[in-house]
């Protein structure tokens, strides 16, 4: 692949952020004397810079060049321009700086004849011309640029077929289990040639399956800088981002794959997963952006794929009759829990009617206690007085006590109605709970697999029938299983009906179909969607979203 170098930044600017790369022309050299760079941490530097790929590389005055991230630079101040001795000399060690990083050997001989066109009288002018020398003796030869080094291009087809059969014994060793033997085959590809793509891709991926995600990360990175055009090493570097909780990042990743391999059915699965899971905002115009370029790629997936019988089904493909019986299945799982709601509801409302009427009969034992003690003190005065008992006033006090005893027997009761409701309402959230820690087939596997130079596939040929008892799934691994069957718990059924109160907030979510069912559909095959809880209800939920599986209670 060949280095692509941006040109020496000429501009006159204040000491501020620079936004901004203003380009000039491709073969320019610097000509002035020394700048003043200002970089973050509040350093400055009299020296030279230019930018270098995704780097700025500067020189200063005195010391050897060094490389800093774009926006590690704050400011410049150019210094005035200045055809000296010093400025040529200093300028050619940047171009040789350059040169070296190049592999188009036009460019250096184009820029090599600029710098002896600019400075005639420059302290290095004979190491230029013998510079300029070895490279037009180069493009005479024909030989091009690999791993580092100038070879013929016959060397090159040898050196390459060499390096391609030891990265396919590594990715032998890969495929084995034999990680450790893998790395050190790829590490013995990268000694030779530090760019080779495949080596890298393979490093990567056995790195990230030992537990090395960090070095993962950088083959991936490296792997993208030699061949940008290359949508494996964009499609793993996501998936290491998405590890690492880079989800943005992940997302920018997948972006650049997409474009470059819209028809591989792994990646739109990856980026399938990638969206589902997805926990940041999906308000932005990063992730809408990607999924409406998956809607359009997976569209034509699914078209492609209905031809093999398979259709999608979240992140993965399933045949068309798994395809009916998951719906069913789903569908039942869905009624389960609109049951369970309702009898949930029920026994909340009644819950509350029972309270109410705890509230009244103990307001009618309070007033009939009052009544009768104020009764027992009327009736002793009066005997006190007379000698005789008031013989309506007990009559009154019998009639207060017999009401007395059957409010106080009528409280036991609701009080064990009360216990019973709050014992059922207790195991229906137990059997929620367990219904959304153990949910019905979900759609989505969440599965982001990595990939190897050689998986960029087509879709499959047509899948074998599943075997007896089989799911039918193909072929991605990780799918849970189909679902159990949910009981539902009974409500007592000596809840008196009374008025009720008003609460009409729901307790399980709303659903709306996401645009996961974007594309294609098949009659009578139609896609379940994906639903997902949309916002917060009032009182203790019945299905605890702070524990689902998935995004949204994996619902």
């Amino acid at each position: 692949m060949i280095s692509q170098h941006g040109p020496t930044v000429r501009a006159l600017v204040a000491p501020v952020a620079i936004g901004l790369w203003v380009g000039v022309m491709a073969f320019s050299i610097a000509v002035s004397s020394a700048d003043q760079i200002f970089l973050t941490g509040n350093r400055v530097i009299s020296g030279r810079l230019y930018r270098q790929g995704d780097m700025y590389v500067i020189q200063p005055d005195k010391g050897a060049a060094f490389k800093v991230s774009l926006d590690a630079v704050t400011g410049i101040v150019m210094g005035p321009a200045a055809n000296t001795p010093a400025a040529a000399q200093q300028t050619w060690r940047m171009l040789q700086s350059e040169i070296t990083e190049l592999s188009n050997i036009q460019k250096i001989i184009a820029m090599t004849e600029a710098y002896l066109k600019k400075y005639p009288h420059s302290p290095s002018l004979a190491l230029a011309r013998q510079t300029l020398a070895k490279y037009r003796q180069i493009q005479a030869k024909g030989w091009v640029k690999f791993g580092g080094h100038w070879v013929s291009p016959a060397r090159r087809d040898e050196l390459l077929a060499s390096l391609q059969a030891q990265t396919a014994v590594a990715l032998r060793h890969l495929t084995a289990g034999q990680w450790a033997a893998a790395r050190d085959q790829t590490a013995a590809v990268l000694k030779v040639f530090p760019g080779f793509y495949d080596a890298l891709i393979v490093n990567g991926v056995v790195q990230y399956r030992m537990g090395n995600i960090v070095a993962a990360r950088s083959d991936f990175h490296h792997a993208v800088k030699v061949a940008p055009d290359q949508p494996v090493g964009w499609n793993d570097l996501a998936i290491v981002a998405f590890r690492q909780r880079l989800e943005p990042e992940a997302l920018r990743d997948y972006g650049s794959a997409l474009p470059l391999a819209a028809g591989s059915r792994m990646l739109l699965d990856n980026i399938a997963a990638a969206l589902h899971s997805y926990k940041r905002s999906r308000n932005t115009v990063l992730y809408k952006n990607l999924a409406r370029s998956f809607h359009l790629a997976d569209a034509q997936m699914q078209k492609r794929m209905a031809r093999f019988g398979l259709y999608r089904y979240g992140d993965t493909w399933v045949t068309k009759a798994q395809f009916r019986k998951l719906r069913r299945r789903l569908q039942a799982y869905h009624q389960a829990k609109a049951a369970l709601q309702t009898r949930y509801n029920t026994a909340r409302r009644d819950l509350a009617n029972t309270e109410q009427q705890l509230q009244q009969v103990a307001a009618q034992i309070s007033n009939l206690t009052i009544q009768i003690v104020n009764l027992q003190v009327q009736q002793q005065f009066y005997a006190t007085q007379t000698g005789v008992y008031n013989l309506g006033t007990q009559l009154l006090i019998n009639n207060y006590s017999t009401q007395l005893n059957a409010q106080q027997a009528l409280q036991r009761k609701l009080l064990q109605q009360k216990d019973a409701i709050i014992a059922a309402m207790q195991q229906m959230r137990r059997v929620a709970h367990k219904m959304q820690t153990r949910p019905v087939q979900t759609q989505y596997t969440g599965n982001q697999q990595l990939m190897l130079p050689t998986e960029l596939v087509e879709p499959p040929a047509k899948p074998k029938p599943p075997a007896s008892g089989s799911t039918g799934f193909v072929p991605r691994p990780g799918l849970i299983g189909l679902p159990v069957v949910w009981k539902l718990p009974a409500l007592p059924t000596t809840v008196p009906a009374a008025a009720l109160v008003q609460d009409n907030a729901p307790l399980l979510p709303a659903y709306y179909p996401g645009f996961f069912t974007v594309g294609p559909i098949y009659p009578p095959y139609q896609p379940l969607g994906y639903p997902f809880c949309h916002r917060r209800f009032r009182g203790k939920p019945l299905f605890d979203m702070a524990s689902s599986t998935g995004r949204g209670g994996g619902w």
